[in-house]
């Protein structure tokens, strides 16, 4: 099943974490010794906090949040990348210099109304959703509206589009919810018509996919040209796997809520569908050649597939774009999901 290979490590990042217990120590360090250089550079007209976020997976990620105290919003710097140069060797001053001129090319010279978001009406539009893994967010899933999803969850966001602060997105929490005075199938219909609205879902085939969102990046990455399919010929990739996400390529697995689009997916190959969830990013989509469920071709692809999925999880793909270990299968008669 080297196919299957070549498309599961699309989007891979080869991290190596060592000693938990030792690098939050060092983390947390390093955070400290940054809040403090700011503070003595920027003096008392700045608020400087350093915080924990959880993101997905309950992955952990620092930042330092520097406040002009004129000012409402403020840039949050994660602190991963320059804690990650700093252990290589560049310099604490080195450091210092790049990160406060990220600071200042980021800065946010004004205030920013945020009361529209009290209304729910006002952010209707722009509620957006992500699926994650539930077992690996238990944490996050405590502070915040979600609903399951065979062994997913369905969490939501506001999407923000603002001309001073730019684009982000803000989690929806069980506060949000509450002052809203909404249930959680409210938030739920509001989402899926945004999802078919805005966020523009897509079935590529794996090379176009790949032109398109992975081949600069894995250059920039590499510091050379992208290799493609190790010899495999492209032809042979495009008819045995399709690659589902959004226009944008980020959290594009929430697709898989979408029984229109996979049902368009198995009318256009005539056949069920296996889906592999690649990353919370994107799906990939196996047209099912055998059918019969009950065959011993049937049963040895979905052994490969499922060692395939196991094996890059553990061992190439980042924490936080986990989404499953499970395999899923779409019948075009059922039209639903089910894990194989």
């Amino acid at each position: 099943m080297h196919l299957c290979r070549v498309a599961l490590f699309l989007r891979v990042k080869n991290l190596s974490w060592g000693d938990p217990e030792r690098y939050l120590m060092l983390i947390n360090e390093f955070a400290e010794k940054v809040k403090n250089a700011a503070v003595e550079i920027l003096g008392d007209e700045y608020n400087v906090e350093i915080h924990e976020n959880i993101k997905l997976n309950d992955t952990k990620f620092w930042s330092v949040n520097i406040t002009d105290k004129k000012y409402n919003i403020s840039p949050i710097i994660y602190l991963e990348y320059f804690h990650d140069k700093y252990e290589k060797g560049t310099t604490f001053g080195e450091i210092m210099n790049e990160l406060m001129g990220l600071y200042k090319k980021c800065m946010i010279d004004t205030n920013v109304d945020l009361s529209y978001l009290t209304d729910f009406e006002s952010v209707r539009d722009d509620i957006c959703v992500r699926l994650c893994n539930r077992e690996r967010n238990n944490e996050m899933l405590m502070d915040v509206p979600f609903i399951e999803f065979l062994d997913l969850a369905v969490i939501f966001y506001i999407e923000m589009n603002d001309e001073n602060i730019g684009d982000g997105h803000i989690l929806v929490t069980n506060k949000y919810m509450k002052n809203w005075g909404i249930s959680c199938k409210e938030l739920m219909r509001a989402a899926l018509d945004n999802l078919d609205n805005k966020k523009e879902l897509k079935t590529l085939s794996m090379s176009d996919f790949y032109e398109k969102y992975l081949k600069k990046k894995i250059e920039d990455r590499c510091g050379g040209v992208a290799g493609g399919f190790a010899g495999i010929p492209t032809e042979l990739i495009d008819d045995y796997m399709w690659i589902l996400t959004n226009e944008s390529a980020n959290y594009g697995a929430s697709a898989m809520i979408c029984a229109e689009k996979l049902k368009e997916f198995t009318e256009m190959k005539d056949s069920n569908v296996f889906i592999i969830p690649s990353s919370v990013h994107e799906l990939i989509l196996i047209p099912d050649v055998f059918s019969n469920i009950d065959s011993y071709e049937w049963k040895m692809q979905v052994d490969d597939i499922k060692q395939m999925i196991f094996y890059v999880n553990r061992h190439e793909l980042a924490p936080n774009d986990f989404l499953s270990d499970n395999l899923y299968y779409f019948d075009k008669e059922e039209q639903q999901v089910r894990i194989v």
